[in-house]
């Protein structure tokens, strides 16, 4: 298993650290579809990410092995308004993917797709809130 003895503080070092870790599937990944790579590592790579850096953590967690100050990774996307574990895995993992295609990022417009998707599910503006609405 893949012992992380790092965890990124941002977005570029997320990215950098998924491509050390995918080292030996980089030619795989790039010969895939992006949304067929989102969808297929969502429940791997994006769960061990998830996981491992900490992308649940919430303000006033009860667990004792979880950080108790909020992780600079989590901080990064919380500045954005993006909240919710699966949404910072989907965002890492297309940016992993178009890192190695050479795309453009495209950040601003990914934070608005899950802004969007969270209205629709009816937090006004578009920030997942833990709890409940807005």
């Amino acid at each position: 298993m893949f012992e992380l003895s790092f965890y990124p503080n941002n977005l570029k070092e997320a990215v950098e650290t998924l491509i050390t870790f995918f080292e030996n599937e980089i030619e795989l990944v790039k010969s895939m579809q992006e949304e067929d790579f989102i969808a297929d590592s969502h429940h791997n790579g994006g769960k061990f990410i998830r996981n491992t850096w900490n992308l649940w953590w919430y303000e006033g967690h009860r667990f004792e092995d979880w950080p108790k100050e909020k992780p600079n990774l989590v901080s990064f996307f919380n500045d954005l308004g993006i909240v919710h574990a699966d949404d910072i895995s989907g965002i890492i993992l297309t940016c992993f993917y178009r890192e190695l295609k050479n795309y453009p990022y495209n950040l601003e417009q990914q934070v608005e797709m899950y802004k969007d998707h969270w209205k629709t599910e009816g937090y006004k503006d578009g920030i997942f809130k833990r709890g409940g609405m807005n």
